[in-house]
């Protein structure tokens, strides 16, 4: 890379004029991708604030900020969905798929953006916090999210990271369902959690060795 090479010790926003480089970088796997021009190099441990911080930088990347309008994409969305658990409980490389999913106000401006999926949904504050500098959907309201959205060995797999990362119980997702009565695939959601609910028990009868 050039002179000014980017701090390996955590995720950076890569230079445009590096992206060849970068490329041969992550095909040679001596590099990951985790989202638009955000990498890491694989040694550095995966920890919450280095999720956070990745997911911090994909924001201000400049084809991501919203320069000509009045407030920047940062300043008004909630990092939701899979960003949000992976953010919180890690599970991959990066964001499922490459992309970011944020939730903005209904009715609000929304740009075509690369590697972004904006949702239009209205949280209450119960629904959100602030981590590392980002604000995303808490933990039970991500497997909310996530039980109504997912195909159900995923949405499975991903409710699971969040129990033994966050401490995330069926009961307290069944309970943010209820209070999500007009959201879309809701009964969806209910099914998946019991599926999940069936699935830690059978795990906690199974015969050690």
């Amino acid at each position: 890379m050039r002179a000014d090479c980017p701090d390996l010790t955590r995720p950076f926003l890569a230079a445009e004029h590096d992206r060849d480089e970068i490329r041969r970088l992550v095909t040679e796997g001596l590099l990951h991708r985790v989202t638009g021009r955000v990498h890491v190099n694989p040694d550095v441990p995966d920890t919450l604030a280095g999720r956070a911080h990745a997911v911090r930088l994909a924001l201000t990347a400049p084809e991501v900020l919203l320069a000509r309008c009045e407030v920047t994409l940062l300043d008004r969305v909630v990092v939701a969905f899979g960003t949000a658990a992976w953010v919180h409980a890690g599970g991959g490389p990066g964001p499922q798929e490459g992309r970011l999913d944020l939730v903005i106000p209904p009715g609000s401006y929304r740009p075509a953006l690369p590697e972004v999926v904006l949702h239009e949904h209205r949280l209450g504050d119960r629904d959100v916090e602030r981590l590392c500098g980002l604000t995303l959907t808490t933990p039970v309201r991500t497997a909310a999210d996530l039980a109504r959205t997912l195909p159900i060995e995923q949405a499975v797999a991903a409710l699971d990271r969040l129990r033994i990362c966050c401490g995330v119980r069926v009961v307290d997702v069944l309970d943010q369902l209820d209070r999500m009565p007009r959201c879309r695939g809701v009964a969806t959601g209910r099914a998946v959690v019991h599926a999940w609910a069936a699935a830690i028990a059978s795990a906690a009868s199974a015969p050690l060795g």
